[in-house]
């Protein structure tokens, strides 16, 4: 599974992350390119709320991005808001909340990226998961 490649919710268009921080909206349909500005190094992965507004994007320097991508109306989007975490980051099933976490310490933030809980771990986190209903948060981890 690539993590560096997907397709936004509503098809049109896909999300590129690549070395050196690039990363690139592209439309399907038309010519309509929009460029990303605010990492240096490689983007790990990326994710989007269910409603394709917002935009997680981790990049090796452990750094990271939210942005606001609806509507796209500009060829270089800006940062929305930064985070500085290097494990995890997820958005629950209906976009309203995100998980991010690094490996010990894990936060909950709703849509305006507010803080609704924060928790600690005993051991190095592995992976988590929203249940379909958006009210559990599964993690495992290492022991």
């Amino acid at each position: 599974k690539n993590k560096r490649v997907k397709y936004l919710p509503d098809g049109e268009h896909i999300l590129i992350g690549g070395y050196q921080g690039s990363l690139r909206l592209i439309n399907i349909h038309i010519p309509l390119e929009a460029n990303f500005k605010g990492h240096h190094r490689t983007v790990k992965e990326i994710d989007f709320s269910s409603q394709g507004r917002a935009i997680s994007v981790e990049s090796n320097n452990n750094k990271i991005i939210i942005w606001d991508i609806h509507p796209i109306q500009t060829e270089t989007i800006h940062p929305f808001f930064n985070l500085n975490r290097n494990k995890i980051n997820l958005f629950s099933p209906n976009g309203k909340h995100l998980f991010t976490s690094s490996n010990l310490a894990g936060t909950i933030l709703d849509s305006l990226f507010n803080t609704i809980t924060s928790f600690k771990f005993e051991h190095e986190l592995e992976e988590a998961i929203f249940s379909p209903n958006n009210k559990y948060l599964l993690t495992r981890s290492v022991t």
